[in-house]
């Protein structure tokens, strides 16, 4: 029986990130890490970044080798015998999920500073929105999970389907090495590398949801008249305006790093391997809704202080703002063939357009 006092845990998004990267850091150093005290994110020393760097250079030189037997496949007039039609689905798969990763793990490297910045400011307007713990917070504290059950799926392959995963084409030709070392070595590598990109992959989704949530919650309780008061004084005015400004500069940020991070993607939707196709899913019909909302509550924001009596400087700095939104084009105009982008654009449209205002005359 639960105590008479029992509070069941919250499981807001922002609790989602500080748990993961909580589970994160206990493997392994990362280049930002989150002061346990405070929550401000901080860069890590290069010199405790030895086990960061080296699974960097797996994860890499793993998606290379996977692009390179499918070029093989594709180019060579006589195929391998040995890749067969599930191989090579599997080898797909895993290349679109460890060329995503490899960006991220790029961005990490050259960007650092930029990402600090963002999860600064992420840090800094998470306590100006609320996050409910919903359905959607409880889906991103399962990556917490899907960070750990891939990479002890996909290293059981070598043993339970010895042919299958592209690591036995590395060591099919040796004949120096006993064959049960050969198992372990290729169970290693893929739980290695998996364990490196999930993190990644999953981490950087995180982020990605929780920079949405937030843009969306600040643009909300940033219009005055949704707390009914009667009369607004100066000061809220120009908070409010100030805060605006700064959610400007938030999503330059973001959209600059994700510019580093959607052109390389080469399917729309594969972000991993195929025993985390729900969750792709799941981030497909719950963040791009969100992503939408920034621009439909960025113009009711601009709209509603329009609306306000307001001195003729801060009419100017009104005229000033621009519609705040995450960009996808990087995404649309890489990830898909011309004639694809249609579908993209009408959806993310259809997202906005039933609730977006009127332009004010």
């Amino acid at each position: 029986m639960f105590p008479k006092h029992f509070t069941p845990p919250s499981y807001t998004a922002f609790q989602a990130l500080q748990r993961f990267s909580q589970v994160s850091e206990w493997l392994y150093n990362r280049p930002i890490t989150w002061d346990r005290s405070s929550w401000q994110p901080r860069k890590t020393p290069w010199q405790k970044l030895a086990v960061w760097y080296f699974l960097s250079l797996i994860v890499p030189s793993f998606a290379i080798n996977t692009i390179f037997i499918l070029l093989r496949q594709l180019v060579s007039y006589q195929k391998d015998p040995n890749v067969s039609v599930v191989t090579e689905i599997f080898i797909i798969l895993g290349s679109c999920g460890y060329t995503v990763a490899v960006s991220v793990l790029l961005t990490e490297t050259f960007k650092s500073d930029e990402f600090r910045v963002m999860l600064k400011f992420l840090r800094k307007f998470q306590g100006h929105s609320s996050h409910p713990s919903d359905l959607f917070g409880l889906f991103l504290h399962g990556f917490i999970l899907a960070v750990i059950i891939p990479p002890w799926t996909c290293c059981t392959l070598p043993i339970l389907q010895p042919k299958m995963d592209p690591t036995y084409l590395w060591f099919r030709n040796v004949s120096i090495i006993p064959h049960t070392f050969k198992i372990i070595s290729r169970s290693l590598i893929i739980f290695v590398s998996m364990l490196h990109a999930c993190s990644e992959l999953f981490g950087f989704a995180i982020i990605a949801s929780n920079v949405t949530l937030t843009l969306n919650g600040c643009l909300k309780v940033g219009k005055t008249g949704d707390q009914q008061t009667e009369f607004v004084t100066c000061s809220q005015v120009v908070s409010n305006l100030r805060k605006y400004r700064q959610l400007q500069i938030f999503s330059t940020v973001v959209n600059h790093i994700s510019s580093y991070i959607l052109p390389v993607v080469p399917y729309a939707i594969t972000f991993c391997l195929g025993s985390v196709f729900v969750t792709i899913f799941g981030l497909g019909g719950t963040v791009v809704p969100k992503m939408a909302d920034v621009s439909v509550n960025s113009a009711n924001f601009v709209r509603y202080w329009q609306l306000q009596r307001v001195s003729r400087y801060l009419s100017r700095v009104l005229k000033s703002f621009r519609y705040l939104r995450l960009d996808g084009e990087q995404f649309v105009r890489f990830g898909f063939r011309p004639g694809q982008t249609t579908l993209v654009n009408e959806f993310v449209q259809a997202q906005i357009e039933p609730s977006l205002p009127l332009k004010k005359n």
